[in-house]
């Protein structure tokens, strides 16, 4: 087992290609930041891959651990999702090289981000969906997908009044589940995430902010403890944390939430899990 990772490799593509679900149950892998699989009813979906290496401007690398694979390695996958355009969600090299390497595969991204990422995107611009805060699309057979505009520290809109940073809430069978992507905690999320669900699994990120961090242009989120108020606030089912382990200089304890979850809503269900680890969520 490698020390930051579960599954990695070939053994990675092995849990999701091998992983069954039901029309109750949606598998789940986190795979470092806010990266995430999710496989229902043989659909898998990717948010926020990092799956090459991140270079600072003096061409060191800038996260803790590797990718779990290259963004061209033979592994199933039938959507890609990013919340926003920062490099550690939506990461050009991951998403060139999928693109190339997985012909069928489609990318939905925010409306607002659209214009900033036309020279990526160029030579699979018909592959990208724009999508828009509180537009809803159907996706596979019973799986579909509702946007929600979210605070990435604070809200930003294009011209149109498209906004760059969104959450999903993803409907999958019997299950709804929150990708958060990066944002602090806000009435108006609070309200349009209830109005999106009920939530029973959310990934909230749980790094935080401070005048350090801003000082060097690293955009905040949610603390542990805000997130842990945040998941009462939209009374999900279970939670799970991230965005707390892969960039260098912009990490958090997940225990700091496991404990405000555990002293202030003991019945709620969080789970940590490993980057690669499977984790099969039941309704």
């Amino acid at each position: 087992m490698d020390q930051n990772w579960f599954y990695r490799g070939n053994a990675l593509i092995y849990s999701l290609s091998e992983q069954e679900t039901t029309s109750h149950s949606v598998a789940v892998w986190r795979i470092g930041q806010c990266g995430v699989f999710l496989k229902y009813n043989g659909k898998i979906i990717l948010i926020d891959p990092v799956l090459e290496p991140i270079y600072g401007k003096d061409g060191v690398c800038r996260t803790h651990f590797e990718p779990p694979f290259s963004a061209d390695a033979n592994f199933s996958v039938d959507a890609v999702f990013c919340t926003h355009n920062h490099l550690d969600h939506f990461q050009p090299d991951t998403i060139c090289k999928l693109a190339a390497s997985h012909p069928n595969v489609k990318f939905f991204v925010p409306t607002g981000i659209l214009d900033e990422i036309q020279e990526c995107i160029a030579s699979f611009a018909d592959r990208v969906t724009g999508i828009r805060q509180g537009q809803q699309l159907e996706l596979f057979q019973n799986i579909s997908v509702t946007a929600v505009a979210v605070p990435h520290d604070v809200y930003r809109a294009d011209a149109n009044g498209n906004e760059k940073a969104l959450g999903y809430v993803f409907y999958m069978g019997d299950t709804t589940i929150l990708h958060c992507g990066d944002a602090v905690a806000t009435d108006r999320l609070v309200t349009d995430v209830c109005k999106a669900g009920p939530i029973h699994l959310a990934f909230l990120p749980i790094n935080g902010r401070d005048w350090v961090r801003e000082s060097r242009d690293i955009i905040g989120n949610m603390t542990p403890q805000e997130a842990a108020l945040f998941a009462k606030e939209i009374d999900c089912t279970t939670v799970i944390p991230t965005h707390y382990d892969m960039m260098c200089g912009n990490e958090e304890n997940p225990l700091l939430f496991a404990y405000y979850m555990e002293h202030t809503q003991p019945n709620r269900a969080w789970h940590i899990l490993r980057n690669g680890e499977p984790y099969l969520y039941t309704y």
